[in-house]
């Protein structure tokens, strides 16, 4: 004979259920938040990449074309195909342009011809038109032009360094000089003292890879950053 429950008992037990039920509503309505919270950070973050690309160019792709070939931006004046990417790939790139009856470089800017600022780091493109200033993807052709040839970078790829063509030019901002960087040289602490604009030289090559040590912008030192 199963014996009766005592009123207390009842009451126990009925809250026990509530409390069981009340976790089991939590934990769906928790789940819930976390995938419209999951669904709203992914289509803010399309919304925002679709915002930043139309920004810089609107023809950016991420993808490849149909010969599998990588393309990162397509301006009026070349093909970039990437920052970083892997040393197997040159021979595909070269025959894409090839194609494209532009010169190859391993060692070209990856920013467009209107861009204000860019970096100063290489990246693989395809400089299509005039091809005067293209940096040399062989050593023949590089040493024809009086460049070294060598492995550069942490990378240690095979690639070109040009002489620049204002090497040693006295300068006070990196945008005077082929390289991009104008070279702060020896000083002492009485020209930062008296804030006078302080003069700098360009460098020889137009390839400077490791820290860079001291630069000078605007007539200003500055800690230049460090590139592989």
């Amino acid at each position: 004979m199963e014996k009766e429950l005592t009123p207390e008992q009842i009451k126990q037990l009925k809250k026990a259920k509530l409390i069981l039920w009340l976790g089991l509503f939590t934990i769906v309505f928790i789940g819930l938040i976390t995938a419209v919270y999951f669904v709203f950070l992914k289509q803010a973050g399309t919304n925002t990449n679709t915002n930043i690309n139309s920004k810089v160019n609107t023809n950016k792709t991420l993808n490849t074309n149909s010969a599998g070939v990588p393309i990162d931006d397509i301006f009026s004046n070349k093909i970039v195909y990437g920052i970083g990417l892997d040393s197997t790939l040159i021979p595909k790139l070269q025959a894409d342009c090839q194609e494209r009856g532009g010169a190859f470089s391993e060692c070209g800017s990856p920013c467009g011809p209107e861009a204000e600022y860019c970096i100063t780091v290489c990246a693989y493109t395809c400089e299509l038109g005039s091809n005067t200033n293209t940096v040399p993807a062989d050593e023949q052709t590089c040493l024809s032009r009086g460049g070294k040839w060598g492995p550069i970078g942490m990378g240690q790829t095979k690639r070109c360094n040009l002489p620049t063509a204002d090497g040693g030019k006295t300068c006070t901002d990196g945008s005077q000089c082929g390289a991009g960087i104008c070279k702060l040289g020896a000083i002492d602490d009485s020209q930062l003292n008296k804030n006078i604009p302080l003069s700098g030289t360009c460098p020889a090559w137009s390839i400077n890879v490791g820290c860079l040590g001291q630069l000078v912008e605007e007539g200003k030192a500055v800690t230049g950053p460090c590139f592989d």
